[in-house]
């Protein structure tokens, strides 16, 4: 029997005119202004003419966007999109959330994404025949719901504003039809399960933290904590258990010969809207893509 094709070989293959019959998977995690890791690996791909050859995109939180820009070919629409939080004064300001604000400014953010400099390019995502599966957060049970990107572009912007709208944190749930959601990373780290359950025979995980270091960020992990406790009990106890989510997660795409996860090889500091450490952390990720192609 021939050893199982790894999930970049498989990619090479199709870029090379091989015909297959997989299923090729792409994760791409969160972690908030970390997220500019995984935007320069989807860079990367996109450079090296990989970017129309999967078969399912799967995106968290941050992974959203990045995603969205890398389904409608503009890659470099997202570290325009970094750079311009990182030049907003006091996007993230930790003394408004001791005041009852939410600590970043999303109504920026989702700006940014609708009329910014680099807007998402919204009808090219609807208009994709490669589907991406947005991770959401039903508020009021702390359920896992994965949505389909819409055909029509008014329901794409409602779920992306959803998948980052983490409570305390980017602000308020996001109401789609009788239903509030928010972000996807609360209930669902990294959906590797999901993705195995629709088929993937081989899934390609992008992340911006390192093997064996702390995915989510502690203050802002209490704060919405102590938010959910007052409020929405159900969904508290969702993120004293969030590392073992993102483990058991990530174990089980270790497990399979056909998967594969990139990941930074170092912990970067907290990036913050520090412009040098965005850039440099975007072209980190571009590297450690790059590299991990040159290996196969």
């Amino acid at each position: 029997m021939e050893p199982a094709l790894s999930v970049l070989q498989a990619l090479l293959n199709r870029r090379n005119g091989r015909q297959d019959d997989y299923r090729i998977g792409l994760i791409v995690a969160g972690g908030g202004m970390r997220g500019c890791i995984s935007a320069g690996m989807l860079a990367c791909l996109h450079d090296e003419g990989l970017a129309g050859l999967f078969d399912c995109l799967y995106g968290v939180s941050a992974g959203v966007p990045n995603s969205c820009y890398f389904l409608g070919g503009q890659p470099e629409g997202a570290v325009s999109l970094y750079r311009q939080l990182a030049n907003k004064e006091h996007f993230i300001n930790y003394r408004r959330s001791f005041r009852g604000y939410p600590l970043i400014d999303g109504e920026f953010l989702m700006s940014c994404l609708l009329e910014g400099p680099s807007p998402l390019p919204w009808e090219k995502i609807t208009e994709s025949k490669t589907p991406l599966h947005i991770t959401t957060t039903v508020f009021s049970t702390g359920d896992t719901k994965f949505w389909r990107s819409p055909s029509d572009v008014e329901n794409l912007k409602l779920l992306v504003e959803a998948s980052g709208q983490l409570p305390t944190i980017t602000g308020h749930p996001v109401i789609i039809g009788e239903e509030a959601y928010c972000d996807g990373a609360i209930s669902c780290p990294l959906p590797s399960r999901q993705a195995i359950a629709d088929g993937c025979t081989h899934i390609l995980c992008l992340v911006n933290t390192p093997k064996g270091s702390a995915h989510a960020k502690r203050l802002e992990q209490r704060l919405s904590y102590l938010y959910l406790q007052r409020r929405v009990p159900r969904l508290a106890h969702l993120y004293p258990l969030h590392e073992s989510y993102y483990k058991q997660a990530t174990e089980l795409l270790e497990e399979m010969p056909t998967a594969q996860i990139i990941a930074p090889q170092q912990l970067l500091p907290q990036l913050g809207t520090h412009e040098p450490a965005i850039i440099a952390a975007h072209q980190d990720g571009y590297d450690t893509m790059s590299r991990a192609l040159c290996l196969v």
